[in-house]
């Protein structure tokens, strides 16, 4: 898949989804620019848990108030 023009970095490079050892990616022919398809990991707490939209991070124990 090639899609001409469509780099957000130097609006005149093409950009070609790109299969390797790192995993699928969409890199500008012309510049280099790359997009990571990876979905991102979702912030933990301190204890490991996952937090939900709805929970502020907090320090440990300890931390000022």
């Amino acid at each position: 898949m090639l899609n001409l023009r469509a780099c957000p970095k130097c609006k005149t490079g093409a950009i070609g989804l790109i299969v390797d050892w790192d995993g699928e990616y969409f890199q500008c022919l012309n510049c280099g620019y790359a997009l990571d398809l990876r979905p991102v990991a979702a912030p933990m707490n301190h204890l490991g848990k996952h937090l939900g939209p709805e929970q502020p991070i907090t320090g440990g124990e300890g931390a000022a108030a």
